[in-house]
């Protein structure tokens, strides 16, 4: 896995994975653009390799593919935003809230369950295939730990919980 032109120690809290394809390790470092408003600018776009954006982000996806750049959809798989699109879908699915991450003002799924992992296949993934994005970029996968100081006695379930899903995500995509 490259690491973008950025140490490992910087990208300690995210995590990439090339889900619907592998980039090559090459000897240039990778470049990338992260913009997650709702119109990213597509000039940056197609002068980075790699762009991440919000799967809600609107922009000519053709546009900047035909130049040879790669586009990625961020998705959380452990904290939900308090203004997250999909939010008022969670309790309908079965999904259970476990508490808050003060900095972030976000809240944590309870990852261990099944219904999450569904969830995050059915309700953020497959649009995000559906829109031709080359890939997922996972965000708060070490929030596990801070959900799991919240709840010991699951530590185990939630890191299970989240390798699960991970697997999933790559399995189906």
């Amino acid at each position: 896995m490259r690491t973008c032109g950025v140490t490992l120690k910087k990208l300690r809290c995210i995590l990439l994975l090339c889900l619907s394809m592998q980039i090559a390790t090459a000897s240039e470092p990778l470049n990338f653009y992260i913009d997650y408003s709702l119109i990213p600018d597509e000039a940056a776009m197609r002068a980075h390799d790699l762009s991440i954006v919000s799967p809600q982000a609107r922009f000519d996806m053709a546009r900047v593919h035909k130049t040879g750049q790669e586009i990625y959809a961020y998705i959380s798989v452990v904290e939900v935003a308090s203004d997250a699109p999909y939010r008022p879908k969670l309790e309908p699915n079965g999904i259970r809230l476990m508490g808050t991450n003060e900095l972030w003002k976000s809240d944590f799924a309870d990852i261990a369950a099944p219904e999450w992992t569904r969830f995050v296949l059915s309700e953020l993934a497959a649009p995000i295939v559906e829109q031709g994005f080359d890939g997922f970029f996972l965000d708060t996968v070490d929030s596990h730990e801070l959900l799991a100081q919240g709840f010991p006695d699951r530590a185990q379930e939630f890191r299970k919980g989240i390798i699960s899903l991970i697997k999933a995500l790559k399995s189906a995509h």
